[in-house]
């Protein structure tokens, strides 16, 4: 593994402290391009597919599908060396 980036929970809403994920659209060793959808998020009065902003190849998923995860926190981690 080279270069590992994080996707963090972003802030969807004014005032978000927490997200849920939803549901991954990717899986580990998926290679993604900027701007594919990455996984699903729920907030209190929005639900959104996450993209990408960086190519890679999916390292790790962080956290499982219908948790809480706080805006910051990585969700998953993405492998930039060959990107």
């Amino acid at each position: 593994m080279g270069a590992l980036r994080p996707v963090p929970m972003p802030s969807v809403e004014v005032g978000m402290d927490e997200g849920r994920l939803v549901e991954f659209l990717v899986q580990v060793g998926s290679t993604v391009t900027v701007g594919q959808p990455l996984f699903v998020v729920e907030a209190e009065k929005v639900t959104l597919e996450i993209e990408a902003s960086t190519a890679g190849r999916v390292a790790e998923l962080c956290v499982e599908p219908d948790s809480d995860v706080r805006v910051g926190e990585p969700v998953l981690m993405l492998d930039v060396s060959d990107a």
